[in-house]
């Protein structure tokens, strides 16, 4: 029965055009027909002739905004579906977008942010060590940046981590700072090599006091380094990777 009922309703709905047109037509004709006397039928004597119009004609004008109604509020539904399924859609590929990004942060991380410390922290002890003349070499840890954090907007990641948001950017910070003071950074801010640009004008006297000073602002800088940011940055980024919220 409701298929059937349905099936009358579509078909008027696709056929609203013709149906407004009889209903006009109707409305038109009907004061013409029903003030003529005819032989098979009189309405003139029917009292009030209005009356015996708005009576007759009423039925079809109802009908047809009955019809009209039921059209509108399907047809808003229908838009009110779509929009739905769209906002779906939408939030859908949000959260799939952020995903993204939350994988590629804890993908940065875990394995390059993490390693390259512990790798920035071993190499502390040989530099400290190493005799004077000795020639070492000693990374530059290309994959230790921020250039990932960098290139996310942060209103997405603080959708992403919430209350971690802050460490997040604590820890990019602090990589920044690092990388500045690595074994092999730190030898260019404080060189300690009689060949080298600042250091090769000096007499002797100058050259054995400026690097002294520099050998001991090194060893200093990065004792610190190892002791407090390194242990730092990588408790901060432990509890980053081990927390595993939802996005939404």
């Amino acid at each position: 029965m409701k298929n059937k009922i349905n099936t009358v309703f579509n078909y008027l709905k696709d056929n609203i055009l013709v149906a407004l047109l009889i209903s006009i037509l109707i409305t038109i004709i009907a004061p013409f027909i029903l003030t003529r006397k005819l032989n098979f039928i009189d309405f003139t004597n029917t009292g009030q002739i209005g009356d015996t119009i708005g009576g007759i004609t009423a039925p079809f004008i109802n009908i047809i905004n009955a019809i009209l109604i039921y059209i509108a509020f399907t047809e808003q539904l229908k838009a009110n579906n779509l929009l739905k399924d769209q906002l779906d859609a939408d939030k859908s590929k949000e959260k799939e977008r952020l995903s993204d990004i939350k994988k590629l942060i804890l993908f940065d991380l875990e394995r390059n942010i993490l390693p390259s410390l512990n790798q920035i922290k071993d190499e502390i002890p040989i530099f400290l060590n190493k005799k004077d003349g000795e020639i070492l070499t000693f990374s530059d840890h290309i994959e230790f940046n921020d250039n990932i954090y960098k290139n996310v907007a942060h209103p997405d990641l603080l959708k992403i981590f919430g209350d971690d948001f802050k460490l997040v950017t604590q820890i990019y910070s602090m990589v920044g700072y690092i990388k500045k003071i690595t074994a092999l950074n730190i030898s260019f801010k404080y060189p300690t090599e009689r060949a080298s640009m600042q250091l090769i004008t000096l007499n002797n006297e100058q050259y054995q006091r400026i690097r002294d000073r520099n050998k001991e602002k090194i060893r200093i800088e990065l004792q610190n380094l190892r002791d407090n940011p390194i242990e730092i940055c990588k408790a901060k980024i432990y509890h980053i990777l081990r927390v595993d919220d939802p996005l939404f």
